[in-house]
């Protein structure tokens, strides 16, 4: 795997998250603050999804595991593969955990996704220029407040489209963690990513988002807890470390 092949999946997950879209020169550039179908949007300092869904029943108070724990495991999972296949993996995994956290703690994704109708789910299935939402001015948020206009009415008339340019689906993410899958020689670590295929493709067919929630569990458990040692290796260079710390207990490999 290429770093080009990397720098697409950090895409991909922005595709996940409707974030990152293009300017004029083909650059990612921040999504610019938009009144969309009139949702209110707030900050978060920490990343904070419940325990419940995750894959495997635990008890209440899951106990992460220790360094000495993660080193070991990691010996384990990593044994038989190439230097370039460990850092590819490394890259992947770090990058889609990152960009998982901005985009929960800053641009509230998972609202959105809440909502199975809501647009955004199309990133998952169209490429080219898709339709994400609608834009309304503020005297149109007003009108529609008291109008009689079906939704479809009011938009027709009122509304505009937000268009994002999309170049990958949940199928370049589903061929990426295959390619992942095929590097390893532990079966534990195969079971992490047929899981996260598995959630990719019923996301897309079922617009549940829980599924994103569970691949967001998984992805940071495997960077804090088996590719790196977010306590150490990030808590110690961040104000609040709540995240990093945190341990949903989402993998097999444990």
């Amino acid at each position: 795997m290429k770093k080009m092949k990397i720098i697409s999946i950090l895409m991909i997950i922005l595709v996940i998250t409707g974030c990152g879209q293009k300017n004029a020169e083909g650059e990612i550039e921040a999504p610019k603050v938009t009144v969309l179908e009139e949702r209110e949007a707030t900050e978060s300092p920490k990343v904070d999804i419940p325990d419940n869904e995750t894959k495997k029943s635990r008890p209440e108070e899951i106990l992460s595991p220790s360094k000495d724990e993660v080193l070991s495991k990691r010996a384990q999972v990593l044994d038989g593969m190439s230097d370039e296949e460990i850092d590819d993996m490394n890259q992947v995994i770090k990058d889609i955990n990152i960009e998982f956290e901005r985009a929960i703690m800053w641009d509230n994704c998972l609202v959105r996704l809440s909502d199975p109708e809501d647009m955004l789910w199309n990133l998952l299935s169209n490429t080219g220029e898709v339709q994400i939402g609608w834009a309304y001015e503020e005297e149109a948020l007003k009108i529609k407040k008291n109008t009689e206009l079906s939704e479809d009415e009011f938009n027709k008339q009122y509304g505009t489209k937000v268009i994002q340019y999309n170049e990958y689906t949940a199928e370049d993410f589903i061929v990426c963690m295959e390619k992942l899958r095929e590097s390893t020689n532990c079966e534990d670590l195969k079971k992490d990513f047929d899981q996260l295929i598995d959630n990719m493709e019923k996301a897309e067919e079922t617009h549940n988002v829980e599924y994103i929630e569970a691949i967001y569990k998984i992805v940071h458990d495997m960077d804090y807890f088996l590719l790196r040692y977010g306590p150490e290796d990030v808590g110690k260079y961040t104000k609040d470390s709540s995240t990093v710390d945190k341990y949903y207990g989402a993998l097999n490999v444990y």
